[in-house]
Formats: C-alpha cells, structure tokens, sequence
C-alpha cells in the first residue's frame, strides 16, 4: 500500500495537467480550485465510501471540473469629500477696555484652533467680518503704530460669532495740588499724563465715578492749567481721567473751604427805582448781586448786576411794590452768600388833558411822575396791555408831551407808563370825534 501512493500522486498531476511550480500561483479569485497535499496521507481517507481527495464543497471533484477565467475587479466608487461647515465670525478691536474702537491701522491674524494654520490674515480697521470653519480658533491683533498686541479666542458654534479684544497699554499720571482752596476759587493744577484726546482733570467727590464730577479742565488746556473748586466746602479729589476709558490715572485730595460775603443795603426804596448796594464777597467770575422775591431759588431774580460793575453798585428795584430780598450771588450753582430784605413802596403818577379831540389831532398831555429811565406817556385802547399803544412819548422829553390821536372816532386811554415791565402809573380816558 504504501509504493501505490506516490504512484497514485503522480498519476493523478498528470491527469490535472499541474506541476508542483504551479501550486504557488495567486489563487485568490473567486471560483478557483485549490488542492491541498497532507504528507501524512490522510487525504486518502474515505468519507462515506469517497476518498477525501476527491470530495469538493460543491459535490464535484476537483479532478473533473475545468478552472474559470480569471475576472478583473470592480472599482469601488470615488469618494466625495465633505462639506466643511463655516460661520461670520465679527472681530473688532477697542483702545483700552471699554474705551473706542480703534478705526485703522491694525493687523488681524486668526489660526485654527488644532491645527495652528493661518485661515486669515490682513491689514484692516478695528471691526472686521470674516467667514472661519466652526470651531474655536486663535485670534490676535496688532497696532501698527505703537505695536501693541490683543489675543483671544472665537468660538464659532453657530452661523455667527462675536470676539472683541481690548488692546490695553499701560497708561499713567501724576498731579501737583494745594492741600486746601477757598469755595469756587480756581485753583493751579500740575500734571503729567498721557495727554490723549479730551483727556482732563475734575474735581469732585471722593467717592464718585471716574466720570463724575463737579468741575473739570481739559489737558489741553496747558500745564499747569486753572481748575474751578466746587461752590459747597467741603473734602474733594483732583484726578486726571482718560476721556476715552473714564479711568482715573491719578488722584490727589482737597480740603475746600467756606467762603463769605456781606451787602449794604437800604430798609426801604420806591418801586422801580435804582439803589446803591455795596457788598463784599470773593468777587468770582460773573458773580452778581440779584434783588429777588422772598424764599425764591438762587437762580430766581427779577433784575441783577454783576460785581463786576464796581462796589458799591446799581441795582434795580421791581416796579412791583412788595418785599424783597437784596442777595450776593456766587454765579457757580448760584449759591447765594448773603442776603438782606428790601421793601418796595409805591409810587405815584398824574395826567392832566382835554375830554375830547378831534380825529388825528395832537393834544398836550401834562404828567407827573417818577420820570425813571424810558418812562413813557401813551394812548392805547381801553383794556389792552400796558405795553400797547398807538402812539407815545417819552418822558425824558418833558411835560407836557405831544400824543397825537388815532384817526378813527372812539374812546380811547392815555396813560402814564413805567418802562419796567410796562406798569400802568396813572391813566385817563379820551374821547376821539369827528
């Protein structure tokens, strides 16, 4: 048994028509047989009478069923790349945190978040749209004048995204004060700072906002320059602030004192008339001496004159008899100083003409009367206001004073007139005929 099985192995490539060397041949595709020889000899073992050998998957021998023609493989399809989804991302840019943003002269460079890759990059103003792919991505800037830098991230989840970066320098100040100053005085400031626009210095209450204030000066002004104190004494910080930020870069603390004033002034004048008012007081800028009505607001008169007109000085009394109150005004918050009453007593005037005249006429009016400046003799209609006339004369120009009369037929009101507010002193009534 055992010579006939090398005999049988030989006969058997004979009739396959195979050699050994072919064995090593790709027998990969599809459809292909393949023999396989176990020196053992077990091949030869029968399964239900047939020599394994013989027996194939499908039933057939391998010895009987020919090879099929080898078959190209099939591409597999191109596969498309996928969309890469995008969103606007705005970028801007501010001097200083919270301050303007920055019109020019920046460049912008965003990289991707993992990758590090430059996705854009270009000289531009302080507000800029781009479109980036979603992600968080790296973003900085730069100022091309001083070469100040901003960086952050932008973090695009949807269609659009906002990122704003603060380009922060480092920005200081110092200031020169007096320990104290008098109420509303000005005072000489020195400083240094960064001199930006509108930057200035204030005066105000220690514990206000950087843009809170009672009084300021903008750097631009000089150094030193004249800072104005509150009206009101008391404990107040000089600063130097940046206009664009409100951050204060310097402070320094001012004790303000009280400041006083007095007034002569007369018990008693006739209304409309002028007094003379001499006072003392700190004299400021555009401070003033008011007559005004009793328990009135500082910045309530009826008339006033600046102190800058002299001292003593003129002041006019209201043609309203009544009680008054003479006052030094300080014209910063109109913080009134001192005060004095003043009662206002009335005065008279008289007429004297004819009953009647004849239309167009003139006619001679007699009169007394205060004769104050710009006093006047009328001739109105009945009932309207005092400052209404047809014709007039003033009463500087002596009594009598001529009036002619209208040139319709009627009845008509002459009257003597206080120029200050038009009151009517005196009236009486004539008749216009043919």
């Amino acid at each position: 048994m055992t010579m006939l099985r090398p005999l049988a192995m030989g006969l058997l490539l004979g009739l396959t028509g195979l050699s050994v060397p072919a064995l090593a041949q790709d027998t990969s595709a599809a459809g292909d047989t393949i023999l396989v020889f176990h020196a053992t000899g077990s091949m030869w073992a029968q399964i239900d009478g047939v020599p394994k050998i013989t027996a194939a998957p499908s039933g057939k021998t391998g010895a009987a069923q020919a090879a099929p023609a080898k078959q190209e493989p099939v591409p597999e399809p191109a596969t498309q790349p996928r969309a890469v989804a995008t969103g606007m991302a705005t970028l801007e840019a501010t001097d200083q945190r919270g301050g303007p943003v920055i019109k020019n002269d920046l460049v912008w460079t965003v990289r991707h978040g993992a990758s590090g890759d430059v996705l854009h990059e270009s000289d531009a103003g302080g507000r800029i749209v781009v479109e980036l792919p979603r992600g968080v991505h790296d973003v900085s800037v730069r100022r091309v004048s001083d070469g100040a830098t901003a960086e952050g991230e932008i973090k695009l989840d949807g269609d659009r995204g906002t990122l704003s970066l603060p380009i922060v320098v480092e920005l200081n100040a110092s200031l020169t004060v007096p320990e104290s100053a008098a109420a509303g005085s000005k005072v000489r400031i020195v400083w240094t700072g960064p001199d930006e626009t509108d930057d200035y210095i204030s005066v105000g209450p220690a514990n206000a906002a950087g843009n809170g204030h009672a009084n300021y000066t903008r750097t631009r002004d000089g150094n030193p320059l004249q800072l104005l104190m509150p009206a009101e004494a008391g404990t107040y910080e000089v600063r130097y602030v940046s206009r664009k930020t409100h951050d204060v870069l310097a402070r320094k603390s001012i004790a303000v004192g009280e400041i006083t004033a007095g007034l002569e002034v007369p018990v008693k004048a006739p209304a409309g008339s002028t007094i003379s008012v001499a006072w003392t007081g700190p004299d400021y800028h555009d401070d003033y001496i008011s007559v005004a009505k009793l328990d009135a607001a500082g910045n309530k008169y009826i008339n006033y004159t600046r102190t800058s007109s002299g001292n003593p000085l003129k002041l006019l009394i209201p043609a309203e008899p009544g009680s008054y109150e003479v006052r030094y005004v300080q014209r910063q918050s109109h913080k009134i100083l001192a005060s004095e009453k003043i009662d206002a007593t009335a005065v008279a005037a008289s007429l004297k003409l004819p009953a009647s005249a004849a239309v167009g006429s003139k006619i001679a009016v007699e009169w007394t009367g205060p004769d104050y400046r710009d006093d006047y003799i009328s001739i109105a209609k009945i009932d309207s206001p005092g400052g209404s006339s047809l014709d007039y004369k003033r009463t500087r120009d002596g009594s009598p004073a001529e009036i002619k009369l209208p040139d319709e037929i009627g009845t008509y009101e002459v009257r003597y007139v206080q120029r200050q507010d038009h009151r009517i002193l005196a009236s009486k009534k004539v008749s216009v005929t043919d």
